[in-house]
């Protein structure tokens, strides 16, 4: 430790000089970088904050109303307000090499041929070593034709219903 023995009659002066430190523009903040975020909501292309969200909980809850349903053995369907269907059911194939175009007749016909077909074997395959999963090979608004090695099948098939 250093003990000052006299005391200096000259001054010292400290300096701060701010531009040796940061830079000196007229703005010195960070970039600030802005988004505007745009959605497509029924069909027409939106800024974010411009949906009025009542109209949009208003359409979805159109769309969850189910206006009409079946059910009966091997099948079911569901019409809701806004125009989407959903169907499915079980389908029996017998046990032949014929399974490879198989048409089936929905209960509920669609718009158009835009709408999805799941198919799931539900039983053994019927030849040895096959294991091919069905396959929807073409769709027409009342049918669609499928080949499948199973001989049960359960199906769901869901789009766009014809609006009457």
């Amino acid at each position: 430790m250093a003990i000052l023995s006299s005391v200096s009659t000259n001054s010292e002066k400290a300096r701060f000089d701010a531009s040796r430190v940061v830079p000196t523009a007229n703005e010195n903040r960070p970039k600030s970088v802005a988004w505007q975020y745009y959605i497509q909501a029924f069909s027409v292309v939106n800024s974010l904050g411009v949906i009025d969200l009542t109209y949009v909980v208003n359409y979805i809850q159109q769309m969850e109303t189910v206006i009409e349903a079946g059910v009966w053995t091997g099948g079911w369907f569901r019409k809701y307000r806004g125009g989407w269907v959903e169907q499915g059911g079980n389908i029996t194939i017998s046990s032949n090499s014929s399974n490879l175009n198989t048409t089936f007749t929905l209960f509920v016909p669609y718009a158009n041929t835009d709408y999805s077909v799941l198919l799931q074997r539900t039983s053994n395959i019927n030849t040895a070593g096959d294991v091919a999963p069905p396959l929807v090979r073409s769709k027409t608004t009342t049918t669609f034709v499928f080949s499948a090695m199973s001989t049960s099948l359960s199906w769901r098939a869901f789009g766009m219903g014809v609006v009457s």
